[in-house]
Order: structure tokens, then C-alpha cells, then sequence
């Protein structure tokens, strides 16, 4: 119920304006979000590249880039006392693939290229983690 002042009433004073039925309101919102999750979703899907990029980080710690989002996280990550007009081309040609100026493959082949001139494209993994057998037993010990 919305509530209002009025003009005779004192600041202190509030009078009921009559019922209001929220039911059609709250129904758009929801909608709304279903169709707002959807965007996001397909969005998502139109950013992944096609093949991912592996990136040496640290000695033993390999990143899996999938899509765009996740290149543009690794670039503004990157050290602002390492970053160079290659990463600032690198990072607007992701940027501008983001908004739909430029195919997502262009900036997955600027990233490739930043990180081979920076020393840290590695060949994707021969075995995959996902592909290793596990060991029979599953860890539990035998009497």
C-alpha cells in the first residue's frame, strides 16, 4: 500500500493513498533477469576462442586462456612496469573484439603473439589433466 502526506496532515502524519498491485511489476522483473541470463550466456559463448592459449606464468603454474575474459583479466594483471606499446595494442585489439569491433580469432592471434614476444606461450599439453587415469583404489588402504 503506498502511503502519502497530506497537505492538512502534520509532518508527522501519513495517509494511506489506496492499494497498489506490484504482481504485474514484480513478473517483468523476474522475466527480465531470465532474459538478462540468457544475453549473458550467449554472450559468453560468441567471446570463447576457438582454441585456447597456454601461458607460462610462474615455473610450474600454466594458464589455460578460454576466452576473452579471461585475456583481458590476464592483461590488466599484467606489471604496469612491464607493460609496452605491444601490450597496449594487445590489450585494446581484446577490448575492441569485447565490444564487437573485431572478430574474437584476431585478438586470440594478438595474444599469441604478445605472449610469444614476451617468452611465455607454451604448446598446449601433450596429456591434459582431465585425462590422466586416476589410481585404481581411489587412496584406500588394503589390510
Amino acid at each position: 500500500m503506498v502511503q502519502a502526506r497530506s497537505p492538512e496532515s502534520g509532518p508527522d502524519e501519513i495517509q494511506p493513498t489506496g492499494s497498489t498491485d506490484w504482481a504485474p511489476l514484480d513478473d517483468w522483473l523476474l522475466r527480465l533477469g531470465v532474459v538478462t541470463e540468457l544475453f549473458s550466456e550467449v554472450e559468453m559463448q560468441t567471446k570463447m576462442f576457438d582454441r585456447p592459449v597456454y601461458l607460462r606464468e610462474r615455473k610450474d603454474l600454466v594458464l589455460e586462456i578460454t576466452n576473452l575474459h579471461d585475456a583481458i583479466d590476464f592483461l590488466e594483471e599484467w606489471s604496469k612496469g612491464n607493460r609496452d606499446i605491444i601490450h597496449d595494442a594487445t590489450l585494446k585489439t581484446c577490448y575492441l573484439a569485447h565490444d564487437g569491433h573485431k572478430p574474437v580469432q584476431v585478438a586470440r592471434d594478438a595474444l599469441r603473439a604478445f605472449a610469444k614476444k614476451k617468452g611465455i606461450l607454451v604448446k598446449a599439453p601433450a596429456v591434459l589433466p582431465w585425462m590422466i587415469k586416476a589410481k585404481s583404489g581411489g587412496g584406500r588402504i588394503s589390510p
